[in-house]
């Protein structure tokens, strides 16, 4: 196994280093657009991640397991990226069947290899915000925001001051800005200056 761990190590300094030319290119010239742009990126810590990962595993069944996740991941983000147009085209009038399974695989494929990587409870954060996103309208009472009819958000509450509107407002910040205080949270020495 020990030589499976050199092998990934060997790779992840290949994948890094390929990930960091591709950073720095793109920043000089913009050679794709910002969605191939987010899906090469997603690719790339994709296999960062992983072969990390592969370099301290020391069960075969394990490697193999992280291996699966990173090969399936790759392949979701190399079909969005040579069909990105097409993608785009289809969230706005109706994705596939196929675009659906996907979609849902590459989130659940991410959430993984976070959680193998970082621990469990950012990717359970992420799954709740998840669920809530999508089945929030269905909560009665004080936590019910947005309700969705076919594609279109709306609020259900639209009089002019309440404190439904200024929630609805601060629920965008809330889902991306508590997860990424809370990594660092996590990932400080110091945990009494994590917030600087």
């Amino acid at each position: 196994m020990q030589r499976w761990n050199r092998i990934a190590g060997i790779g992840l300094a290949v994948v890094a280093t390929l990930m960091v030319f591709f950073q720095a290119t793109y920043a000089q010239r913009i050679f794709v657009d910002t969605k191939e742009f987010l899906i090469g990126h997603l690719g790339f810590a994709i296999l960062v991640l992983s072969l990390a990962a592969l370099t301290t595993l020391k069960s075969k069944a394990g490697a193999a397991l992280q291996v699966l996740v990173m090969l399936v991941g790759t392949g979701i983000l190399a079909y969005c990226f040579i069909f990105a147009e097409d993608l785009q085209f289809r969230s706005e009038y109706g994705a596939t069947g196929l675009d659906v399974a996907l979609g849902a695989l590459l989130i659940i494929v991410v959430l993984v290899i976070t959680g193998r990587e970082y621990g469990w409870v950012l990717p359970g954060m992420a799954a709740l915000l998840l669920a809530y996103g999508f089945f929030g309208h269905l909560i009665p009472g004080a936590f019910s925001c947005l309700s969705r009819t076919r594609g279109v958000y709306f609020q259900t509450d639209h009089l002019p001051g309440s404190i439904r509107d200024v929630r609805c407002h601060t629920q965008g910040f809330s889902a991306v800005y508590i997860p990424v205080y809370g990594v660092c949270y996590l990932h400080s020495r110091n945990k009494d200056d994590w917030f600087l």
